[in-house]
């Protein structure tokens, strides 16, 4: 059996001496974390064309300076305050008052991730699931990071990406931000999604 006392800083090291390496897991957990990684990057932009489209529909002179000052340096802790601000002034139909903290949990679990040393899928026999082993230092696990981080957490994190980026694109059709047509071309009234992301 290996001992990967060196791959993953826990609250618990006593964990760490009989997990059983996933044969399968650079491939597979690579995939989900990249997979997430990308939608959480398609979120950001969906966010920031929304603000972008508002802003050329309401103050359209305005919109050069905001791109060069606001929207080319928008941090992440201002984009769903955004989001919501441009929804509430279109009268927006949709739910987004779990959006900020999907969005932040995806953000501190994506900075987790993007600067971890290395991700494995390892087989956790205490608890009789797969729970992914992170290698990063001391003291960077942020509170909004699921603990344990399991393989399915990270497609649930992508889910909630991706529900954002929907709202995203509802906000655009109902506030006649851009026309939104579907893969032939045609005009497409996108659906509202639900108000929780699963």
């Amino acid at each position: 059996m290996t001992r990967l006392t060196q791959l993953h800083r826990t609250r618990n090291p006593a964990i760490l001496s009989d997990v059983i390496p996933n044969s399968d897991s650079p491939v597979t957990i690579a995939a989900r974390v990249l997979a997430f990684m990308g939608q959480f990057s398609q979120t950001q932009f969906m966010i920031d064309w929304v603000i972008e489209l508002y802003f050329r529909d309401v103050a359209p002179d305005a919109l050069p300076i905001l791109k060069k000052t606001l929207l080319a340096n928008l941090a992440d802790r201002h984009r769903i305050d955004l989001l919501e601000a441009v929804a509430a002034s279109i009268n927006y139909a949709g739910d987004l008052s779990t959006a900020k903290g999907a969005f932040d949990r995806a953000k501190r679990t994506r900075d987790f991730l993007g600067h971890a040393q290395g991700v494995a899928e390892l087989w956790n026999p205490a608890t009789q699931r797969r729970e992914l082993a992170v290698t990063h230092e001391t003291g960077r696990r942020h509170a909004l990071v699921p603990d344990p981080l399991l393989p399915d957490t990270i497609d649930e994190l992508q889910a909630d990406c991706r529900w954002i980026s929907d709202h995203a694109i509802r906000i655009i059709f109902e506030g006649n931000l851009s026309q939104i047509v579907d893969a032939t071309g045609k005009p497409s009234e996108p659906p509202l999604p639900p108000p929780r992301p699963r």
